[in-house]
């Protein structure tokens, strides 16, 4: 059943397509059908009461959404564009040619719709909202930012998705969208389970208060875990909560996922750092050269970037980084999206070449695993290839590292050769042909703070799944179960 809100938006959304219908594409059929280009749209005469409201007399009334969808369904991109617009859902289709070297998107419509519903809020341990701290309208972050009223968490309501693939099983399009469109599937982070409305991810890298992840301003990141480690303080959250009960867990492979689809949807570039530089110039590295979190909160501004401040709390920097580097980017709020730290992502394992094997290991090669659902999440190989599924991509298996040039499901690297400023921008360190790695990789994303051009949002680097550094860290969600 369509809510009285919704019900309201979508009227004066269709009675608007047709006014649009009548002056650009000529007006009604016989049986009081708007029509465009030859295609008959919707019939506002029997869909429509005579005060522009849906009637709540009887379910007759109102516009299934399988109506809705199929009203949409036109190829003519302007009147497309016109009455998903007229109706409040977002939509960007990007596009790129996999033998051009440039990482600009051919892109159509646009996610401004679907990130005005993206806010900032601090949530309580239990899952409630406690405050708003920014959202579209106001996107400078005001109110207490430091844990005693809740975790800084941005919320992201439903997101829908559709892959197209090349021939090679590469892909050449992403679409996304704030409603169920057809063809398009509702991701991942938002169907597993029980599914869910929103998910919410950590505005600030892990920290740690002595007993679990934070996401909280004017903290250490938390970095020297393991990936289990990482999970296990995630769930530590909710006093009492189990790995198989917890709606709190740590940065995944499909929280990632979301974030590229509408960073890539949003600039109109693979190019990463060219849109939103962020901390990852130093000309070295060094644990003592990490900064604390929120050096992005007073930015007034959705997306942006910090200069380090060299004169100042960054002085000690000021042999390793120029004038103008930044020390920290946000994306929709998310501090750091790429540089700074690695981030692992839970939920997803690369397996390396058949030449390399597996001990014990009787799933396929040269193959990613995973799962959405952070109850299944494990270090395992056991666990792993019982409960994870294998996604349709195969990974580029080299011996060495090379710039992402293809990219199939997922936005796995399939194919080497680029640069840093070719195709998607980013390096991958593979070495899944590595005969001195015999065993499921954990994947890390996004550079640390001396990476350069190797840094970016699609930047991956695998590690054993027992592996711990001091440039590796997390993010702290929650998902209800």
């Amino acid at each position: 059943m369509v809510s009285k809100k919704t019900k309201k938006r979508i009227s004066f959304g269709i009675i608007a397509l047709f006014v649009f219908s009548i002056i650009m594409y000529g007006g009604i059929s016989a049986t009081g059908w708007i029509y465009a280009g030859g295609i008959e749209l919707i019939n506002p005469i029997t869909e429509f009461s005579t005060d522009n409201t849906f009637s709540d007399e009887s379910d007759s009334a109102v516009p299934t959404e399988k109506a809705i969808v199929d009203g949409i369904a036109t190829t003519d991109s302007k009147l497309r564009t016109s009455m998903l617009s007229s109706l409040g859902i977002s939509e960007a289709i990007n596009s790129w040619d996999n033998t051009d070297s440039s990482p600009a998107l051919t892109k159509k419509g646009d996610i401004e719709d679907y990130i005005k519903k993206v806010r900032v809020v601090t949530l309580s341990d239990d899952g409630v909202v406690n405050s708003v701290l920014a959202d579209y309208d106001n996107p400078t972050i005001d109110g207490t930012t430091d844990g005693t009223d809740g975790q800084v968490m941005v919320e992201f309501p439903k997101l829908y998705y559709k892959e197209t693939v090349d021939g090679d099983n590469n892909l050449e399009k992403v679409e996304v969208s704030s409603f169920a469109l057809p063809g398009y599937k509702l991701h991942p982070c938002f169907s597993w389970g029980n599914g869910r409305d929103k998910i919410y991810i950590g505005a600030f890298e892990a920290g740690h208060d002595g007993t679990a992840l934070t996401s909280v301003s004017g903290v250490a990141t938390r970095t020297d875990r393991t990936l289990a480690e990482y999970r296990s303080e995630a769930i530590a959250r909710k006093s009492g909560a189990t790995q198989a009960d917890s709606n709190w867990h740590s940065y995944g492979f499909w929280q990632q996922h979301l974030i590229e689809l509408l960073f890539y949807s949003y600039y109109d570039t693979r190019n990463s750092q060219s849109a939103l530089a962020g901390y990852t110039e130093a000309s070295s590295y060094d644990a003592s050269y990490k900064r604390n979190t929120g050096r992005t909160i007073n930015l007034t501004t959705i997306n942006g970037n910090v200069d380090a401040d060299l004169s100042g709390t960054d002085s000690d920097l000021s042999s390793v980084l120029d004038s103008g580097d930044k020390i920290a980017n946000r994306f929709l709020w998310i501090e750091n999206i790429f540089g700074h730290i690695w981030k692992f992502t839970d939920g997803v394992i690369y397996v390396p070449t058949s030449s390399v094997g597996v001990s014990g290991w009787t799933g396929d090669f040269q193959a990613v695993y995973h799962t959405p659902d952070p109850r299944l999440w494990s270090s395992s190989d056991a666990d792993i290839e019982s409960d994870y599924d294998k996604l349709d991509v195969t990974p580029y298996a080299t011996s060495s590292d090379s710039y992402i040039k293809k990219v199939g499901k997922g936005f796995v690297p399939t194919d080497g050769g680029a640069s840093s400023s070719t195709y998607w921008t980013d390096n991958y360190w593979s070495y899944l042909t590595d005969g001195g790695r015999a065993y499921l990789r954990s994947v890390r994303v996004g550079g640390q703070l001396n990476s350069g051009g190797e840094a970016g949002l699609g930047s991956r680097s695998h590690r054993g799944l027992s592996s711990s550094y001091s440039s590796i860290g997390s993010r702290l969600c929650y998902s209800e179960i």
